[in-house]
């Protein structure tokens, strides 16, 4: 390989990318097993029909600590946690083209002239498009489904008109998690997720303006609205474009390495 290859352990530019209350009253509570069910049920968007693959144009403005960036990506995703991003230019061309899935991340930084690797860990994942999470979250926030905590406990609270509160606690309670999410015509579908550190909010997403695509497709948000108060960012995504089981030639998920390109290596060893 001519490109030379070295580690860092520094922070890298961002690219830029992502990268309910209940109506009423609650009338039931549920515990126990059966809720746990209906909770994974309710979580992974049960009652649409299930695809494999999207492809989808989107408009993403990120605001991480004062700076904002806004620009167009080309997003190709293949469940459960393979992905690619093409952030573009104003002119139409790429500046940066990231490919990851739940073990390694390939991004080349075309305007910067270097080709960033590494394992796909969520914080090195932060450190390219500034959202600490996997790639298997991250495609489940594109396709309309937050990421939940790991629970030892948790509780549904139903209410009239197909609205759900779902309620997740760590072990020791010190995070919380809550899903609200309504059941309709388009199935159930998830509408907000807030994640507590305590009385802390660690990050608030929002599901907006959900449509389906296609005549027999899945219902998909148009408008995701991430908040991490914690590290100043506030991601606001808006599909113009969506398209369901397209067919992908699977090189779309390969970045290869360019020759005469820098390669550096990311790790995430030191604490950030």
């Amino acid at each position: 390989m001519s490109a030379r290859t070295r580690a860092v352990r520094t922070g890298v530019p961002a690219v830029g990318i992502v990268a309910l209350v209940c109506a009423g009253c609650p009338s039931v509570v549920g515990h126990g097993p059966s809720s746990a069910a209906a909770l994974h049920a309710a979580a992974s968007g049960a009652g649409q029909p299930a695809f494999s693959r999207m492809k989808a144009v989107a408009t993403v403005e990120q605001v991480t600590a004062g700076k904002r960036i806004r620009g167009r990506v080309y997003i190709v995703l293949e469940r459960p946690s393979t992905i690619r991003f093409d952030a573009m230019s104003p002119a139409d061309t790429p500046l940066s083209i990231l490919v990851a899935n739940d073990e390694r991340f390939s991004m080349l930084d075309v305007s910067g002239n270097v080709h960033y690797t590494g394992p796909s860990s969520p914080c090195n994942v932060s450190r390219l498009v500034a959202i600490p999470m996997s790639p298997s979250a991250i495609v489940g926030i594109l396709t309309g489904n937050p990421p939940l905590i790991e629970a030892t406990q948790h509780k549904i609270e139903t209410a009239p008109k197909g609205y759900h509160l779902l309620e997740l606690f760590s072990a020791g309670g010190d995070v919380k998690q809550t899903v609200q999410m309504v059941t309709g015509m388009m199935g159930t579908s998830a509408i907000r997720s807030v994640v507590w550190r305590g009385e802390t909010v660690i990050s608030d997403l929002r599901f907006k303006h959900r449509v389906q695509v296609g005549k027999d497709g899945p219902a998909l948000p148009r408008r995701i609205e991430l908040t991490m108060p914690g590290r100043g960012t506030f991601v606001v995504l808006e599909y113009t474009s969506v398209q369901i089981d397209p067919d992908v030639d699977p090189a779309v998920f390969e970045l290869a390495f360019e020759p005469g390109i820098p390669v550096v290596s990311v790790d995430c060893d030191d604490p950030q």
